[in-house]
Parts: C-alpha cells; sequence; structure tokens
C-alpha cells in the first residue's frame, strides 16, 4: 500500500508536468500571435501599397469595404492584447520557501501540491483569456482578408437598367474607367 509520502510525491510530479504542459502552450499561443500580427500588416501592406483605397462606389460595396477594413484592425487589436503581459504565478516563491511554516515532509509535500494546484488554476484561466483573444482576432483577420481582397481583385461596378418594356437587365463592368455592356 502506498504512503501518503508516495502519493503526494506522485501528484506533484503530475502537476509539473501539467503546468509544464501549459507553459509550453503560452509560449505557443504567443508565436502564434505574433505570426498573425505579422500576416495582418503583411495583408495591409499588400492591399494599400499603390496608395489606393480602393472604395466602391456602391453603398452595399462600402459597407463591405469598412466592415472588412475593422475586421482587420480589430484582429490585429486582439492579437496585440493577447500578447500584453499577465500576471503569472509561479509555484514555489523565494519568500515563502525562506520560511517555511511546515514541520513534517508530508505537510510540505501538501503545501507544495496545493500551490501547483493554485497556480495551475490561476496560470490556465490567463491562458484561457489569451486563446479566446486569439481565436476571435483569427476569425476576424480571415473575415476581413477574404472581404478585402474580393473587393481589391474584382473593382467591378453593378448597374441596373429599365429597357421599358417590363425588362431589367444588370450591367457588370471589371474596368475602372467605363461601363461594359
Amino acid at each position: 500500500m502506498a504512503t501518503l509520502k508516495a502519493v503526494n510525491q506522485v501528484a506533484i510530479d503530475e502537476l509539473r508536468r501539467s503546468n509544464a504542459k501549459l507553459d509550453k502552450a503560452v509560449d505557443q499561443l504567443r508565436v502564434k500571435t505574433l505570426t498573425f500580427i505579422a500576416a495582418g500588416f503583411a495583408l495591409l501592406t499588400y492591399l494599400y501599397k499603390d496608395g489606393n483605397l480602393f472604395i466602391p462606389v456602391e453603398l452595399y460595396g462600402r459597407i463591405f469595404y469598412f466592415v472588412g477594413l475593422a475586421s482587420i484592425l480589430s484582429a490585429l487589436i486582439l492579437f496585440l492584447l493577447g500578447l500584453r503581459p499577465y500576471p503569472w504565478m509561479l509555484t514555489t516563491e523565494i519568500k515563502q520557501l525562506k520560511k517555511i511554516p511546515q514541520r513534517s515532509e508530508n505537510q510540505y509535500l501538501e503545501y507544495v501540491k496545493g500551490e501547483y494546484i493554485s497556480c495551475f488554476e490561476k496560470n490556465g484561466a490567463t491562458y484561457e483569456i489569451k486563446h479566446r483573444s486569439f481565436n476571435l482576432g483569427f476569425i476576424l483577420l480571415i473575415l476581413g482578408a477574404s472581404i478585402l481582397v474580393v473587393i481589391k481583385t474584382f473593382p467591378g461596378r453593378v448597374q441596373s437598367c429599365y429597357t421599358g418594356n417590363g425588362i431589367t437587365c444588370i450591367v457588370v463592368s471589371t474596368k475602372k474607367e467605363g461601363m461594359i455592356q
């Protein structure tokens, strides 16, 4: 039968591995966030490299344009907010180790186990905030990129006409100068 000391030691080892996995996940999320910030700025550079705002003439085109631009800018803001430093709790603080109130080895192992559990809960909540920010930013970046790339690539103008005998025609132009019928 396992002793309380052995059980606590195994629990501490498992909690140590869990905290290490969480630390690695936070580092990976930071790298992904930096990558998508660079991608967002690269996208904006591609879209506006010639200095043309390419705002469509039609009202619905303008609405889509500004929704796409707002999505990209919101994504970049969310990514930057996800990079800001959050308080990260460490399992054993030096101040705490200087004055250990426990008198036995089992009490100390219980104390360390409790510290690992509280750190994992607090750091896990911090990671969840960063992860949500990243996921929402990713969706907004894809949405905005899709809208603006389509508007820039296909700058067509749509015009409807009525011929008088009940026939409605739609004229689409992909040239900026004039309309093609």
